[in-house]
């Protein structure tokens, strides 16, 4: 049985080892008269007494031997590293709101107190800064997005007028910054924008077509603008990317053809209208309508071939790509008419009825010899 010993202040007996009393070269076993609880105690007291006084000693002390004090950390850090990690973890975890307190109370200490040294030290050791961030937001990626969601959420209207104000002042700046952003950072962000445009395609699909809804006009001031002064680039890097992606252009497009007909047909022909001068303002739903006043057949023959749009007027006498100048036609009447004048033409077919002729007359405006042309 291990010998007992008396506490000196509680008087209180414990076992005589290290444990339960600290360490005294002077006494006969090596122990001080006060168990570690009493002397915890007294500390305590002491240091609340002579918080001061202390602080103001260790700051000398540290002045005069910085070199010193600097070696051994350095040297103990290193052969230790592992436990001062463990260590270090432990106590941030158990003192997690304490020392979140005390570093947001520093920094407006600091802040109000030191605002140059602190501008100055953000100048020097600017990378520094910006690397400790980045693997920071790495490490804590999750709670810093939670973090950031609930901070938005609540200061919503602030950081808007915020923003605001900042791009204001700094558009310069800013379109500079993202501009560098962009070269140094290429391959990630193209990566990036490919992965968050696959997983959100149906939501960005909407937010694209209700933003250019509400700003149709600004939208298409600001392309043709661009193009206008950036015509030779834009046509050059069209030219680079066509060679690159012949095939797939190629397939895409012929997929498109086949999925749109109506609407590919309407552009190749919207093109030649446009080279001519010709007004050029058929809509699908205008040719729908076209369509659907004949029950889809031929307003010639009346067959219900595939039917394409049949300028009354030919082209080659001026005829405009406009609902006013459109009849569906199966594809055999209209090579047979031509360039020819429509009711000429048309009165010597074998298909002609007086019916049809006023058919297509009145869908077209037609009273007496003349068009009447409506105002839409």
């Amino acid at each position: 049985m291990s010998k007992m010993k008396t506490c000196k202040d509680c008087g209180k007996e414990f076992p005589v080892i290290s444990e339960y009393f600290r360490k005294c070269k002077r006494n006969k076993d090596g122990l001080k008269n006060k168990c570690k609880i009493c002397a915890k105690k007294e500390d305590k007291s002491y240091r609340d007494e002579n918080g001061q006084k202390i602080t103001d000693r260790n700051r000398l002390f540290y002045l005069e031997n910085k070199e010193y004090i600097n070696t051994r950390n350095k040297k103990y850090c290193q052969s230790n590293k592992e436990i001062i990690a463990v260590r270090r973890k432990n106590y941030q975890l158990r003192n997690k709101d304490r020392i979140s307190k005390y570093q947001r109370q520093r920094y407006e200490y600091n802040k109000a107190l030191h605002p140059e040294a602190q501008a100055l030290y953000r100048l020097k050791n600017k990378e520094t800064i910006r690397e400790n961030s980045k693997r920071y937001r790495l490490k804590n990626r999750e709670s810093e997005l939670n973090r950031g969601r609930v901070y938005r959420e609540n200061n919503r209207a602030i950081l808007l007028e915020k923003g605001r104000i900042y791009r204001l002042e700094n558009k310069c700046i800013i379109y500079e910054k993202g501009k560098r952003r962009q070269i140094e950072n290429r391959e990630y962000l193209r990566e990036y924008r490919k992965k968050y445009h696959q997983e959100n395609k149906e939501s960005i699909a909407v937010k694209t077509k209700l933003h250019y809804q509400e700003n149709k006009d600004t939208i298409t001031l600001y392309a043709r603008r661009y193009y206008q002064e950036n015509k030779d680039l834009i046509a050059a890097k069209y030219r680079v990317y066509y060679q690159k992606n012949k095939e797939s252009i190629a397939m895409h497009s012929m997929k498109y053809r086949m999925e749109h007909r109506e609407a590919s047909s309407l552009r190749g022909q919207r093109y030649e209208a446009k080279k001519r001068n010709l007004p050029n303002t058929l809509t699908i739903e205008q040719w729908e309508k076209a369509k659907l006043a004949f029950d889809y057949k031929c307003a010639y023959c009346g067959s219900d071939f595939p039917l394409v749009k049949e300028h009354f007027v030919p082209v080659y006498s001026g005829g405009e790509l406009t609902k006013d100048n459109i009849i569906p036609s199966c594809g055999g009447c209209n090579s047979s008419k031509n360039n020819k004048e429509a009711l000429l033409w048309f009165r010597k077919r074998a298909s002609y009825t007086r019916e049809r002729e006023d058919n297509i007359l009145n869908y077209l405006g037609y009273k007496g010899c003349k068009q009447q042309l409506s105002i839409f």
